[in-house]
């Protein structure tokens, strides 16, 4: 997908506030840590009306961020694991949403046990109230479906998704499990394979 069918896309769902999700890796290499923040700007200049959701992670997530809150700091969206996750690190007028602020609809549950897969045990234990090391990773998966699906009353659904994946392993860890539930939810995504011809 190119520049222009992107900018078709927004204008065919035509609607107010369109959700694009802006995140990746953690690792990112660093010719690309001036490449993201770029696109999060252009983005952020050339469409007043989109919210750019993204989960506060160090990397990718951090630098489209910051791209977007040069321009619109308010139509950022953060959807946190938990609501102290990364406190010392917020954006003034962005937006701040929780898990333990938020009832996680069934939805969410299901959606993340199935698409988990191993995992599925670990998010009953943690939905059981246990927490140890083994179900320190479960919020964060309710947490990325979150993102992807949205919640009635509460989060809006994600329209589209722009990924800094690591093109040389894709697919793997929090991102990979991202892009999944956008896939299974047809919700279109591009990587850097393809936004990277985007910055002008």
């Amino acid at each position: 997908m190119d520049y222009q069918d992107f900018q078709r896309y927004i204008k065919h769902l035509n609607k107010k506030n369109s959700v694009v999700l802006i995140e990746g890796k953690r690792k990112v290499k660093q010719e690309d840590r001036i490449i993201i923040p770029k696109l999060g700007e252009q983005l952020a200049k050339d469409f007043p009306d989109i919210i750019f959701r993204t989960g506060n992670a160090k990397g990718a997530d951090e630098l489209f961020a910051q791209g977007v809150s040069n321009v619109a700091p308010e139509r950022l969206e953060f959807i946190l694991p938990y609501k102290t996750h990364k406190k010392g690190n917020r954006i003034e007028k962005a937006k701040y949403y929780s898990l333990d602020e938020i009832k996680i609809s069934e939805e969410i549950v299901n959606q993340t046990k199935q698409t988990s897969g191993k995992n599925r045990h670990m998010i009953e234990l943690y939905l059981s109230g246990i927490r140890n090391n083994f179900t320190m990773k479960a919020p964060y998966l309710l947490r990325d479906t979150l993102k992807v699906i949205g919640m009635e009353g509460v989060i809006s659904r994600a329209d589209f998704g722009i990924f800094y994946d690591d093109l040389e392993n894709p697919l793997k860890g929090g991102t990979g499990y991202t892009i999944k539930i956008c896939k299974e939810n047809k919700i279109p995504i591009v990587t850097q394979n393809e936004w990277g011809n985007w910055i002008r």
